[in-house]
């Protein structure tokens, strides 16, 4: 149980509740019934989202270890009851997966690491309907044509022409608008779309997204995923004993592997009335400083 979590978050949304209801009150004189229940329960499940990111972001500032591990207070906050109904809080560091928005680099290694990555998952998983160049050339600010690229490529969603955007994903979902329905959802197992970070956080991926990013990896990723769960990596250098890898293995991945995590996502699901509602926010972290980058409605499912 997560008490300083949940506490913070239960008394947060309470407030707000509180708040909202002095208003509510006044809009029943007003209204009907009926619009008035439907605009109070939207209202306030933004309210309490907006709240619910507000406590993950003061419980992830005052988290002063050195490393994230699914150990920590944030990684674990249990649902809140509230009046009408629950909230339930899902964070993630972005970095458990493999940003797409490295293809942007402009360090000619580490694009060929994540390229190589990319083409690898697309490849056994038989993804067809765009390519990683493709990806590349549609986020790059060049106007210069990768290899199996489309700059200046139009692509069409629902009828509308999306041209090239020259311009970082601002969340995976966007990739929908470019690729098919059918292999969306088999890419984002792997991918996730933040500030085009270089490193994935050894406590929070899976086998399959080590093995992707890091070949070499590939016959120890079971092992590091299961001493993450276990104990967890409080120094990236325990991958070595706990994972039986070499020295030189282990060098070749540093640049790639950390335990620590500066970008969350937060997926917030505010039932009321017997209604889920969902809330997407992309929060980053610098020393004790938190900063809100998206909030955003939206469906049931993984924005990051």
């Amino acid at each position: 149980m997560n008490n300083r979590g949940s506490v913070l978050i239960s008394v947060l949304i309470f407030i707000s509740f509180c708040a909202m209801a002095v208003i509510v009150m006044y809009e029943n004189s007003m209204k009907s019934y009926e619009k008035t229940s439907d605009d109070f329960y939207d209202s306030q499940s933004e309210i309490y989202a907006v709240s619910a990111v507000k406590g993950v972001e003061e419980v992830i500032k005052k988290d002063d270890n050195a490393y994230d591990y699914a150990f920590d207070d944030w990684a674990k906050i249990p649902p809140t009851k509230v009046p009408y109904g629950t909230v339930s809080v899902y964070v993630r560091p972005v970095n458990s997966k493999i940003d797409l928005n490295t293809l942007k680099l402009t360090d000619d290694k580490a694009y060929d690491v994540f390229m190589a990555a990319c083409e690898k998952v697309f490849d056994d998983e038989n993804i067809k309907s765009i390519s990683c160049a493709e990806i590349a050339d549609y986020i790059d600010s060049d106007e210069i044509t990768s290899t199996g690229g489309g700059e200046g490529r139009t692509y069409t969603f629902n009828g509308a022409d999306i041209r090239t955007k020259n311009a970082p994903l601002n969340s995976l979902a966007e990739l929908k608008l470019i690729m098919s329905a059918e292999d969306y959802p088999v890419m984002k197992k792997y991918f996730t779309a933040g500030t085009g970070e270089k490193t994935i956080n050894i406590n929070f991926a899976d086998a399959e997204t080590i093995s992707a990013l890091l070949p070499d990896l590939k016959n120890s990723a079971d092992s590091i995923v299961s001493y993450a769960g276990s104990d967890g990596f409080k120094d990236v250098s325990t991958v070595k004993t706990a994972a039986g890898i070499s020295e030189s293995v282990y060098m070749e991945a540093l640049p790639y592997i950390t335990v620590k995590s500066s970008l969350f996502y937060i997926k917030t699901t505010v039932t009321l009335n017997n209604r889920p509602r969902f809330y997407h926010a992309l929060v980053s972290k610098n020393v004790n400083t938190m900063r809100l980058i998206r909030f955003m409605a939206g469906p049931d499912e993984q924005f990051y």
